[in-house]
């Protein structure tokens, strides 16, 4: 990694609130970038050397942070299109960064990385420093099996073991619960949320991500998924079935859930029994 700085000026007469936003959305670019914002500084509002559209006082903002070019680039091309924004610079710091120097100057700073496709599997001679958060994806296996006992995953499952024996403490999970190639059409993997959250608190995650359908505003029983996986990664322990069972009789009313409970039963029974490899990326093709 790289290390950068990007010095912008922001309109003076923003609200706390506007700058707040804009500082988010900036560092979020970052971190959706696979970068490390290792600092931000409001400089507050200072008088303009020149009039900038006008202005003759900005407010200051300092972003630090580690990464490639790439999320240079990114920043600079959006800052350049947002009317808010009335002058900025990047600056490299440094050519490298590695995590030991970043702990030394920022001690309460973790560096992100992921272990995803290519990057998945735990390296056998060394080991994570302890400010460096393991994020481990499991884009590539089958959702109507569990992620343990289950011969379709049972690669990531044998990963996961081995970064949790490495990694335990600053083992975080990124997990799928939609099909990214039709939101529309039923993905049955219910039964398997629960287990498989339990399995990545069992081999030491201390967090969990859990990536679904937000690009579309219906979906499959969005809000079903959505509410039983509040409630078991708050308590990985509770009984999924007894929480869909309670949603649907809530949310639907009894004979509805009752109805709707039967049609959910079907399509997991029918799954369970075609045996398909129910990817995340897979297209929905008729056997």
């Amino acid at each position: 990694m790289k290390r950068y700085e990007t010095l912008f000026i922001v309109q003076s007469e923003l609200s706390s609130d506007d700058i707040t936003a804009t500082i988010d959305r900036y560092s979020k670019i970052i971190t959706d970038m696979k970068g490390t914002v290792l600092k931000v500084e409001r400089w507050g509002k200072r008088k303009l050397a020149y009039l900038i559209r006008k202005q003759s006082r900005g407010f200051y903002i300092l972003i630090d942070f580690a990464g490639r070019r790439e999320i240079v680039a990114e920043i600079e091309r959006i800052l350049k299109f947002d009317d808010k924004v009335l002058k900025y610079m990047s600056v490299k710091l440094a050519d490298s960064i590695t995590a030991e120097e970043i702990e030394k100057e920022f001690p309460l700073v973790f560096v992100e990385t992921f272990a995803y496709q290519y990057t998945r599997k735990a390296p056998s001679k060394v080991r994570p420093r302890a400010n460096v958060l393991i994020r481990l994806c499991s884009i590539e296996c089958s959702f109507l099996q569990p992620l343990e006992g289950s011969q379709e995953n049972a690669p990531f499952a044998g990963d996961l073991a081995a970064w949790g024996r490495i990694a335990s403490g600053n083992l975080f999970g990124w997990d799928y619960v939609t099909s990214f190639s039709s939101y529309m059409l039923s993905h049955p993997n219910l039964r398997v949320l629960g287990p498989n959250i339990r399995t990545f608190v069992k081999n030491g995650a201390t967090g969990l991500f859990v990536q679904g359908d937000a690009l579309c505003s219906a979906g499959d029983f969005v809000r079903l998924r959505h509410w039983v996986l509040s409630h078991l990664l708050w308590n990985p322990d509770l009984d999924e079935g007894r929480l869909i069972d309670t949603f649907l009789c809530g949310y639907y009313g009894e004979k509805t859930g009752a109805a709707l409970k039967r049609y959910l039963d079907f399509v997991h029974d029918r799954a369970e029994h075609s045996g398909v490899y129910l990817g995340s990326l897979a297209s929905h093709r008729s056997p």
